[in-house]
């Protein structure tokens, strides 16, 4: 087997790859758009609307949601599109 040798050159270029490709996977990954959120993240979403217009959108069957434990989780996709509605807007007399 012939005999290579290694530069200084070619350690450092070694180094930086492996550096590179640790640097990569301690990056976190991208955080996917949340479905089901909790009221407070649903009302910071909505521009601060209050907790009891959140209710009442519940109650009348207007607004999507599930109950886990004893937490109310929204849909936050179905809430977005609610508000841009005209909808929610007669029913309540908010303004989107």
């Amino acid at each position: 087997m012939p005999t290579q040798i290694i530069t200084l050159e070619d350690l450092m270029a070694v180094k930086e790859e492996i550096l590179q490709q640790i640097q990569a996977s301690r990056t976190p990954p991208e955080k996917a758009p949340q479905k089901w959120v909790k009221l407070n993240v649903l009302r910071k979403a909505l521009g601060g609307i209050s907790e009891g217009k959140i209710k009442a959108l519940r109650n009348k069957g207007l607004l999507k949601w599930q109950k886990m434990g004893g937490t109310h989780l929204y849909d936050l996709e179905h809430a977005m599109n609610l508000m841009e509605s005209d909808e929610a807007n007669l029913d309540l007399k908010i303004e989107s």
